[in-house]
């Protein structure tokens, strides 16, 4: 039987040390606890966390779980489920809302950092179109097309339309590969010469295609694959 939180001496209990001793003294199943706030009358809060972490590899796996794969553990109904998700959300809303809106791209590390945060957890491909003004400073960003684990379906019309309504001087295309893996697919490099071709013919000079990676990326431009 795991010992209950209630049970433990107060020192020891998650959210006394968090008080007491800041956020940082906690470890991530100490953290989980304080979110689920209770356990079962097998599993003790912390014990719970403890499983999700091993279960669905750490904080990576559990940051990308759906409800479905949360609910799979036993003790975690659509309650705790939603207050994980949530969580893990906000966390992801908060990283995005720390990206500068006057980011000048100078290379293609800049799209990448830029990006990155947005992609890193999302388990399915998501093609993104970034507006830049004469100076190459960004003007806004738009998801064009969410895919599946391994393709996304997106039409140069959908890219340009956003791209001219934001008086967008050139774009940068970014996708990420859920598989980590960076290297272009032949259809990468298609879809990459027919918005080089759009472009052209709608005077929106495409930059730089870049595909984003667990924590690496890859520049078609700097690879002379466009």
């Amino acid at each position: 039987m795991h010992q209950r939180i209630k049970d433990l001496h107060g020192e020891d209990k998650p959210r006394e040390r968090l008080m007491n001793n800041g956020v940082k003294s906690l470890t991530n199943s100490e953290l989980l606890a304080i979110i689920l706030r209770t356990g079962t009358k097998e599993k003790s809060a912390l014990a719970l966390s403890s499983e999700l972490l091993k279960t669905l590899g750490g904080l990576k796996g559990l940051a990308m779980a759906d409800g479905s794969e949360l609910k799979k553990i036993s003790g975690i109904g659509d309650s705790k489920a939603c207050q994980l998700m949530a969580s893990f959300e906000l966390a992801r809303r908060y990283d995005c809302s720390k990206i500068k809106s006057d980011l000048k791209f100078t290379s293609p590390e800049d799209v990448f950092n830029y990006v990155h945060k947005e992609l890193k957890f999302e388990d399915r491909e998501h093609f993104l179109v970034i507006g830049l003004n004469t100076k190459n400073n960004i003007i806004g960003r738009h998801v064009v097309s969410v895919g599946t684990l391994n393709q996304t379906l997106v039409h140069p019309r959908e890219v340009f339309n956003w791209a001219i309504k934001k008086s967008a001087a050139s774009v940068v295309l970014a996708h990420n590969h859920p598989s980590g893996h960076v290297e272009p697919s032949r259809e990468d490099v298609l879809l990459t010469e027919r918005m080089v071709e759009a472009g052209k013919i709608v005077g929106i000079k495409v930059v730089d295609h870049i595909i984003v990676g667990n924590n690496e990326y890859y520049s078609l431009k700097a690879n002379d694959r466009m």
